[in-house]
């Protein structure tokens, strides 16, 4: 039995532990700055890196397995964090449900999470700390940067490509050979049709750029 913690002590971390749940791990402490308490009866919290550090000082033990549970447009952080656990000495996780589907040839970077009923087809690349949420397909040459998170029900049809710490929101499609750029934000249930630029935020159907109205 391996020991591995969490950083994040939300919904994100609930989802992972029951992953983990089947599997010979076993969680030592969950990492969150916001929460009160842990989600997990008889689970340590730590409120930051320095809770990890006392806990490993005072126990002797070796730094333990490690995964960021931080979903959202986080990817930045997310992928701060990891480095964060790494630089301590934590492996990083990759997470991959019994029902997810992941072709023999895809590639999974470290710390990233293929949810229940997920389909990573045939040539994917996967980068690190990305979410590729449940019922999520990522088709066949997609290549999906780090930070990256795919909610729930997205569709990528095949040689897409997504930017690192993009967010695609649920139940968003996007077309064949689509490119979304780098920190862009896919409405939920929109349609993409074009490329989009970096940063820009997307919605509807077809997708287009979100008007802000400024006050006059």
């Amino acid at each position: 039995m391996r020991d591995y913690i969490l950083w994040g002590a939300t919904g994100q971390a609930k989802v992972l532990a029951e992953l983990y749940r089947r599997r010979p791990l076993k969680l030592v402490g969950v990492i969150d700055r916001a929460v009160a308490t842990a989600p997990f009866a008889g689970i340590a919290l730590w409120r930051d890196e320095n809770g990890l550090d006392e806990w490993l000082r005072d126990t002797g033990c070796s730094p333990p397995a490690g995964l960021v549970a931080i979903g959202g447009g986080h990817g930045a952080e997310r992928r701060r964090l990891q480095q964060v656990l790494a630089d301590r000495g934590c492996d990083i996780l990759t997470a991959v449900h019994d029902t997810a589907y992941v072709a023999d040839d895809a590639t999974v970077g470290a710390g990233s999470q293929i949810l229940a009923g997920s389909v990573v087809g045939a040539c994917a690349q996967i980068g690190e700390a990305v979410i590729v949420n449940t019922g999520t397909t990522v088709d066949h040459d997609c290549r999906i940067g780090s930070g990256v998170h795919l909610a729930p029900g997205v569709t990528l049809a095949g040689e897409v490509v997504v930017e690192t710490d993009s967010f695609v929101g649920a139940g968003a499609t996007i077309l064949p050979r689509v490119r979304i750029g780098r920190g862009a934000v896919v409405g939920a249930g929109a349609v993409v049709t074009r490329d989009v630029n970096p940063g820009a935020v997307v919605v509807g159907v077809p997708a287009r750029p979100k008007t802000v109205i400024v006050p006059a």
